[in-house]
């Protein structure tokens, strides 16, 4: 199969540049400097890549993007910017699922790497695509239709999920990171530690997938709030500031709402800061109307901070004397659970 990348820019040097870039890897740049040409590229040729300026005023990106999955579902895309502007970076995600995100002056070294990872990617979801059609082929022919067809929809709507929040994660940690350093590692930080108590729960694969994807991507309605607000601590905050702050989930989870769809990875966002007595935000929900998600993130997210500001015992101690008005019981036994467990093997060591 050969190797097609297409680049929609008018600047011949950027051609150049990314032809220069690509040449170990024997791929062609197509270059197309307007929307119709890109498209008649991608319905003649199997493009695997797509690379296009996000700040091109002259045309409608997003629906761009959009256009080249309705030609091929499985065309990587990567998009180029100088600044981070958060509403046309929004829209391109939730609409045209973009995988990768570069502002200027961008490096040529993680260039070429994102470009060969993402072509990647693409082989390996092409052979997935071929595996369930012939999945397909094996199940018609044993009368299993209807079954088949059901659970392949409903890993395929799984697949793309993951997909869109993988390529989310990415994108808007590296948005928030420049305004808030450190909240990338906090990020991973609080995905590893969700991951843990929810596998010591035994919760179901599919839902511990979801919290680990929901863990990374709890911050991200912090991107709506102002620098100035962002730094300061909720003791720093006046009333209408700490209003304003308490609307970060709802706005996160506004973010990741798939044209108003929404699935398990956005109920978490939305309330991972609920209290199990109805104290929390934003929807003040009680007990076990909070999505099990969400009561897992909330309590790995504030372990992390705590810990980091006082200590693993402290931040331990004090969440089990903020008791079940707070935390959901359940967690926190977990979380006590892993703590003496890692004490135990450090004291081993």
């Amino acid at each position: 199969m050969a190797t097609n990348i297409l680049l929609l820019d008018d600047d011949q040097r950027m051609f150049q540049a990314i032809n220069r870039l690509v040449r170990p890897l024997d791929a062609a740049v197509l270059s197309a400097s307007s929307v119709e040409r890109a498209l008649s590229f991608c319905q003649e040729y199997d493009i695997q890549v797509v690379i296009v300026d996000l700040n091109r005023r002259d045309i409608d990106v997003t629906r761009f993007l959009c256009q080249v999955s309705r030609i091929n579902r499985l065309t990587r895309k990567i998009v180029l910017t100088s600044f981070a502007e958060l509403d046309s970076t929004i829209s391109a995600i939730n609409s045209g699922r973009i995988n990768r995100y570069f502002t200027k002056p961008w490096d040529a070294s993680e260039l070429r790497r994102a470009i060969v990872e993402e072509l990647g990617e693409y082989q390996e979801q092409e052979q997935a695509t071929d595996k369930l059609r012939h999945l397909g082929n094996r199940a018609e022919q044993a009368e299993e239709k209807v079954d088949f067809t059901a659970r392949l929809l409903d890993g395929t709507a799984a697949m793309l999920a993951g997909t869109r929040y993988r390529a989310a994660i990415s994108i808007f940690l590296q948005l928030l990171e420049a305004r808030l350093p450190g909240s990338k590692a906090y990020a991973r930080r609080t995905s590893r530690l969700a991951g843990e108590l929810a596998s010591a729960m035994k919760l179901p694969v599919n839902q511990r997938e979801q919290i680990l994807l929901a863990a990374e991507l709890h911050q991200i309605g912090f991107l709506a709030l102002p620098d100035e607000l962002l730094r300061k601590t909720h003791s720093e905050m006046t009333v209408s500031e700490y209003m304003q702050h308490q609307q970060y989930p709802e706005t996160g989870a506004q973010v990741l709402a798939d044209e108003g769809q929404e699935d398990e990875v956005v109920a978490i966002v939305r309330h991972h800061r609920e209290d199990m007595d109805g104290d929390g935000y934003p929807r003040q929900l009680v007990g076990g109307f909070i999505p099990i998600g969400a009561r897992v993130v909330r309590v790995a997210a504030d372990f992390v901070v705590r810990a980091d500001q006082v200590g693993r015992e402290r931040a331990l101690l004090e969440m089990q004397q903020a008791g079940q008005e707070v935390y959901d019981p359940q967690v926190i036994r977990q979380l006590v659970s892993i703590q003496e467990s890692a004490n135990t093997k450090v004291a081993c060591a």
